[in-house]
């Protein structure tokens, strides 16, 4: 026989597990699709942003979901975070990068980098590359480094009349590196 306790416990349980049923939450799903809170990165390591590269925990606004060997920025550009060691050196950023390009309609994608809202690089993005930027000291030296692109020029593939596929893309992450400039 269950004390009153037990039963009432009981019960709080039963409603919040109906709850998460009929509301369809799925725990061990949004703890995989969220990102890590642990955003440490070591200078030199170079981060995949295929679908097994380990970007998730950097990534914080602005991507698609991750492709075997790229991520799609979606929307007007993709932001991601990373926690550095304190430097006195200025930092240098290298991104591999493809852009959403259908000649002669778009023959590049404009990327403006911005690293802790100061704007780093201007790059336009066709095939895929590697493109390098530059992070002054004064911005290197902050702890946490929140790196933006903006893609001014996404476009969906629909509207290029590449296929149905109807995200608003920029430019393709292959994979990024941080090294001591």
């Amino acid at each position: 026989m269950l004390t009153r306790e037990k039963q009432a416990l009981r019960r709080g349980f039963l409603i919040i597990s109906a709850f998460v049923v009929i509301a369809g939450i799925d725990f061990s799903r949004a703890a995989e699709n969220s990102p890590s809170p642990d955003k440490a990165y070591t200078f030199g390591t170079v981060i995949s942003f295929g679908a097994s590269g380990g970007s998730e925990r950097f990534k914080v606004a602005g991507w698609s979901k991750a492709e075997p060997q790229f991520t799609w920025t979606e929307g007007k550009g993709g932001t991601f975070s990373v926690e550095v060691p304190p430097v006195e050196t200025a930092l240098a950023l290298r991104m591999k990068l493809v852009g959403l390009i259908h000649p002669p309609e778009v023959s590049s994608q404009p990327v403006e980098v911005y690293v802790n809202g100061q704007k780093v690089a201007y790059w336009q993005v066709a095939a895929p590359a590697n493109f390098t930027a530059m992070i002054p000291q004064k911005i290197a030296a902050a702890k946490k480094l929140e790196i933006e692109l903006r893609t001014s020029g996404s476009t969906t593939p629909k509207a290029l009349k590449m296929n149905d596929d109807t995200r608003i893309l920029g430019v393709g992450c292959f994979e990024m590196e941080i090294t001591k400039g």
